[in-house]
């Protein structure tokens, strides 16, 4: 046989098989070693020597689709977050610095110290309960009513038990 006839497949159903001689004796052992610590396709992946399980006359297409898709999410969040007002107005984010930056932290607490005497303020003039019922804006509790009954009743058995 020469080496044209060796070349062509045997089977002719299948036309696709590579056709080149397999090579014989050390190369033949070497080829086989090779084989067997070759790599898993998933290994490949995973160490970024190929890059997906696409086919490679899909892959620029799959890779462009996928940069489509995260550039639209990313748009789409961008679009619906939050102005820079709404987040300071939610306490989320402060107000930008208008003083130098070593007077920042003297500022800040000043600002708090000013929030906690003002909001003393309010608490020192608030009214009291017996005031808010007597003014008919709230109404007296049954619960209340019975624990200051029994409060009179005990207070009076002790004033006169002590007589």
């Amino acid at each position: 046989m020469s080496e044209q006839e060796q070349a062509q497949p045997t089977n002719p159903a299948s036309p696709s098989i590579i056709s080149t001689p397999f090579p014989k004796g050390p190369a033949k052992k070497a080829l086989e070693n090779k084989l067997l610590t070759r790599l898993t396709k998933g290994e490949l992946i995973a160490k970024n020597i190929i890059t997906s399980d696409t086919a490679p006359n899909l892959h620029h297409s799959a890779k462009a689709f996928e940069r489509k898709r995260t550039s639209d999410a990313l748009a789409s969040k961008l679009k619906n977050r939050p102005t820079a007002d709404d987040l300071m107005n939610a306490n989320i984010i402060k107000a930008p610095i208008t003083v130098a930056p070593s007077l920042h932290e003297a500022q800040q607490s000043l600002i708090k110290k000013k929030t906690e005497d003002i909001l003393g303020q309010h608490l020192q003039h608030r009214p009291t309960k017996d005031t808010l019922v007597s003014q008919h804006i709230m109404e007296v509790s049954s619960t209340s009513l019975s624990s200051s009954s029994t409060t009179a009743t005990s207070e009076s058995k002790d004033g006169e038990s002590r007589n």
